[in-house]
């Protein structure tokens, strides 16, 4: 069940506060390392700080790429009328983009097996050949390694393009795959 905007918001603040709360532990346990550790001892800690820097750091900035899942949603009017629907869709992880992607025949099962071990379906790769290289990298680095994909993502609308898919379609692709 796809999560709503809220849920969506507080998921990604408690794994900003994780990062935060992982990366001072390791600097604490960095910083009281006995002076004649080993050098793997002092590899290891260094590199879980990194980590936990890192994603934190990621979080981050993916809450402020996203600024409006903190914005409060407006009041609503008083009327009699039935609310509209809200534009939200919420964010799918890249594996259920691709099974979505392969449950709708945009790529093949291999492909959505391959493209959750960082092998970029070839539909895509081809579109991807066009982009600046700039542009490419980034959306590389998301569709290899990247965790979550959020709708309003630029490159939700050039795969769409390639798939054939409107706006309407891609929403109704992500809502799916919210399910998956």
């Amino acid at each position: 069940m796809a999560m709503t905007k809220e849920e969506t918001a507080a998921q990604v603040d408690e794994l900003i506060q994780q990062g935060a709360d992982t990366a001072a532990a390791a600097k604490t346990a960095l910083d009281n390392l006995p002076a004649d550790a080993s050098w793997q001892d002092i590899s290891s800690a260094r590199a879980i700080y990194g980590a936990a820097v890192q994603s934190q750091q990621y979080w981050q900035d993916y809450k402020n790429r996203n600024p409006a899942l903190w914005q409060p949603d407006p009041e609503p009017e008083q009327s009699s009328a039935a609310a509209p629907e809200t534009d939200y869709v919420a964010p799918i992880t890249m594996r259920q983009f691709y099974q979505q992607a392969a449950i709708a025949g945009y790529i093949s099962n291999d492909e959505a097996l391959a493209a959750i071990t960082g092998t970029i379906p070839d539909n895509i790769a081809a579109m991807l050949a066009d982009l600046p290289a700039d542009e490419a990298f980034d959306d590389k680095m998301l569709l290899k390694s990247g965790d979550i994909i959020a709708y309003d993502n630029p490159l939700v609308d050039q795969i769409g393009q390639i798939w054939g898919i409107d706006k309407d379609g891609e929403k109704e692709f992500f809502e799916n795959a919210g399910k998956l």
